[in-house]
């Protein structure tokens, strides 16, 4: 498995996660709750920080290595 599918498998856990906390404290938000939706936030802004700097040039290359290994020289 590719490292992008392990980033979309991540991100949709932790929105997965997410909806079963905001799900379950409907009723009564306490500090534990809204630390939790903060945590989780974080780390979903974590992710699109982390897939824009690594998932993203990690494609390029696996796209340049395509090319020279298909011997197409000319990109």
């Amino acid at each position: 498995m590719k490292l992008r599918s392990y980033f979309y498998i991540l991100a949709i856990s932790l929105i997965a996660i997410f909806g079963l906390i905001i799900y379950d404290n409907v009723d009564s938000l306490s500090w534990t709750t809204i630390a939790l939706f903060t945590i989780i936030v974080l780390v979903l802004i974590y992710l699109i920080f982390f897939y824009q700097k690594v998932v993203r040039p990690l494609q390029n290359i696996s796209n340049g290595m395509d090319l020279l290994r298909e011997q197409d020289f000319s990109s």
